[in-house]
Order: structure tokens, then C-alpha cells, then sequence
């Protein structure tokens, strides 16, 4: 038990499990079976997969420059300069962390959120359950 945090009890378990009451179980069911479903958790599971990579690869990139080009790393940008390349090398991992994250709530808000919604306004109306 965490300090400060309320005690759990068997209520709270009790209470969970009326909300999985049969209904949204026959909703779940009939997702898992919606070959559209499959196809939306495959594509949701690429980009996610796609941003991971890139992202890696641009974290790892930076570290093996700092591995194998750290003289490289430590030059001034400018003859007397304070700011240097890896500066400027970190400052962009940095924007391009910011950036990879602003394409993933876009492209999750604008794509990926409203198609999981339509799945399963779709699978409630087929179960007899449309809000």
C-alpha cells in the first residue's frame, strides 16, 4: 500500500466487475472477431512501431557519435565559439523528440482515435447497444 493513497478493497473489485456486465462483454466479442478491427490494431501497431524506430535510431545515432566521434562532438561551430556540434546535435534529438510526439497525438487524434471509435460505435449498434 502506497502512504497517502486509499485502501483497496473487495468493494472496489465488485465494482469493476459490474462494469464488464454482459452486454460490453458481447461488444468485446464481437470486435475480436471484426476482421476491420485486426486490420486498425495491425495499422495502430505499425505507426506506433515506425515512430519507435526512428526515434532509436536517432537516440542511437546520437550516442555512437558520442562513442566514436566525441573530438567530432566537441568542436566549437564557430573559431572561438562557446556552442558546439554537440550542442547542436543534442538540442535537435531533443526537437526531434518533441516533433515525433506532435505527428503521433496528430495523426492518433485526426486517424487512429475516430476509426477506433467508429469500430466500436459500430459493434455496439450491432450488439443493440447504440448510445
Amino acid at each position: 500500500m502506497v502512504p497517502g493513497w486509499p485502501a483497496r478493497d473487495a468493494a472496489d473489485d465488485d465494482e469493476l466487475g459490474r462494469q464488464m456486465d454482459d452486454s460490453t462483454l458481447e461488444v468485446l466479442e464481437r470486435l475480436r472477431g471484426d476482421p476491420d478491427y485486426h486490420r486498425h490494431a495491425r495499422r495502430r501497431a505499425l505507426f506506433s512501431w515506425l515512430l519507435t524506430g526512428v526515434m532509436a535510431l536517432a537516440a542511437l545515432a546520437f550516442l555512437a557519435g558520442l562513442v566514436y566521434g566525441a573530438g567530432w562532438y566537441a568542436r566549437p561551430v564557430r573559431a572561438g565559439g562557446v556552442v558546439t556540434v554537440g550542442m547542436l546535435a543534442a538540442l535537435a534529438l531533443v526537437f526531434g523528440c518533441l516533433a515525433m510526439t506532435v505527428i503521433y497525438v496528430q495523426v492518433c487524434g485526426r486517424v487512429i482515435d475516430p476509426a477506433g471509435r467508429a469500430l466500436r460505435e459500430r459493434a455496439r449498434t450491432a450488439s443493440g447497444q447504440a448510445r
